[in-house]
């Protein structure tokens, strides 16, 4: 990942898309830091926008709509 990347994430479907805080099930570099050090669902129609941040090697959110 690199520096400043984004990824942005768009629920087209009909179930729930769960992104967890912290897991210990992915790579550090495909984990997240979520506000609330909560999980995060996103709902169908829903969007979410993370930055990667490399000095902590952890996907940031920046928007949820």
């Amino acid at each position: 990942h690199g520096d400043g990347e984004l990824l942005i994430v768009a629920n087209v479907g009909a179930n729930d898309i769960v992104f967890s805080h912290e897991s210990g099930s992915s790579t550090a570099g495909n984990r997240f830091i979520l506000p609330g050090a909560a999980s995060l669902t996103l709902s169908a129609n829903e969007t979410a926008i993370f930055i990667y941040d490399p000095t902590t090697t952890r996907w940031r959110l920046l928007s949820n709509i």
